[in-house]
């Protein structure tokens, strides 16, 4: 977003992301094929266990999230407390 919005402003110009972007644009096939392969080599474990593997992602990801987020909180208030006693 933040990319976008600054070459609406102009403050990049899109010619300096045409030149990377059309680089990873024209792998971007190399990115998918190990996840694609993956699917297909193990897709009876998918259909067996494809919603426990997806709620273990989800719960993983909000776990992850939500205690990154509380530690930067908890940071972000001793760096206050710190800042205000000196």
């Amino acid at each position: 977003m933040i990319l976008f919005v600054a070459m609406l402003t102009k403050v990049i110009p899109v010619r300096y992301v045409r030149r990377g972007s059309s680089l990873l644009l024209s792998e971007m096939l190399l990115f998918f094929i190990p996840a694609v392969v993956a699917i297909i080599n193990y897709f009876d474990i998918l259909e067996n266990e494809g919603i426990r593997i997806l709620v273990v992602i989800v719960l993983s990801t909000t776990i992850v999230l939500s205690a990154t987020a509380y530690i930067v909180d908890k940071v972000f208030k001793y760096e206050l407390r710190k800042r205000e006693k000196c």
